[in-house]
């Protein structure tokens, strides 16, 4: 959950972290602020949060493999290219900030839960709402395995041959497409 993707138009956040990140960073030389925490941590709530209000029933499954997807290939493609990120990052972040300008408009959900300064409350309501539904439980785990091996690769990439990094992007390309063709089954 997000305080601001909760509160406020998805859309008017995804679109606001982009170009304010975007802006801060390349106005003060600050790279660093384009790197995936930062703008994931603000504005993928309102992304994750967004497909059911912008997907039929039957397209959000498709829809959140496509991110998933693309979140993947984004972090493979950057890895590669860690020594021309100066010139790369500048250009995704301004090419995200116009995309976003093109989203469709959707409303504020309306929420009115106050803000919680406290970071473990969020946590602690999180794995409240794990306890209540194995089905979730198991789904979460299932993402945090696989983000834990692609991370564990992504880290050890500079010390594998080009032959296990080609095989691991085919074997992730394959698990995505695999998973994707299963839906239409």
């Amino acid at each position: 959950r997000s305080y601001l993707a909760d509160r406020f138009s998805k859309t008017r956040v995804i679109q606001v972290t982009m170009i304010l990140i975007g802006v801060a960073a390349l106005s003060s030389g600050r790279i660093e602020l384009l790197l995936l925490a930062v703008p994931a941590s603000l504005f993928s709530p309102a992304i994750y949060g967004i497909l059911p209000e912008v997907c039929t029933e039957g397209q959000i499954a498709r829809a959140n493999g496509l991110l998933q997807l693309t979140t993947a290939a984004a972090l493979l493609f950057g890895s590669f290219q860690y020594r021309r990120m100066g010139l790369i990052l500048p250009g995704i972040t301004v090419a995200g900030a116009l995309i976003s300008l093109g989203m469709r408009q959707v409303p504020a959900a309306g929420s009115t839960e106050a803000f919680h300064w406290n970071p473990l409350h969020e946590i602690i309501e999180g794995a409240r709402e794990l306890r209540t539904g194995k089905s979730l439980a198991l789904s979460v785990c299932g993402i945090s395995w696989f983000w834990s091996v692609a991370t564990l690769f992504l880290l050890t990439q500079p010390l594998l041959t080009q032959q296990w990094t080609g095989a691991y992007l085919a074997a992730l390309a394959g698990g995505f497409g695999l998973g994707r063709s299963e839906e239409h089954t």
